[in-house]
């Protein structure tokens, strides 16, 4: 069963990348919702990371920015690593260590 915090993780990547993609070939935000048949607060939501992508609605955004639908997965597992990596570093600087208890 997958987490809700991995299926975020996902989220914002793709969006990330759907994001990326579209302002590469200078589409607008309300081009790419029109072809969707998405409200344009939708896709900004989708593109944030704070609401998933249909997978027909996926599909079809591949077909707007002229990408496979694998596109938008490239290199997930490693941003994902380093994000999370960057995640506990930030924690250690936020811990004190006295003896052998840590406040």
């Amino acid at each position: 069963m997958k987490s809700r915090r991995s299926s975020q993780a996902v989220d914002r990547f793709v969006g990330r990348r759907l994001k990326q993609q579209r302002e590469h070939n200078n589409i607008s935000a309300e081009e790419l919702a029109s072809a969707l048949s998405l409200p344009v607060q939708k896709l900004r939501q989708i593109e944030s990371g704070s609401e998933s992508i249909g997978a027909l609605s996926l599909y079809e955004a591949a077909q707007v920015v002229g990408v496979p639908v694998g596109f938008f997965f490239e290199g997930y597992n490693e941003e994902t690593i380093a994000e999370e990596t960057a995640k506990v570093v930030d924690l250690g600087t936020n811990v004190t260590s006295t003896g052998n208890t840590i406040e």
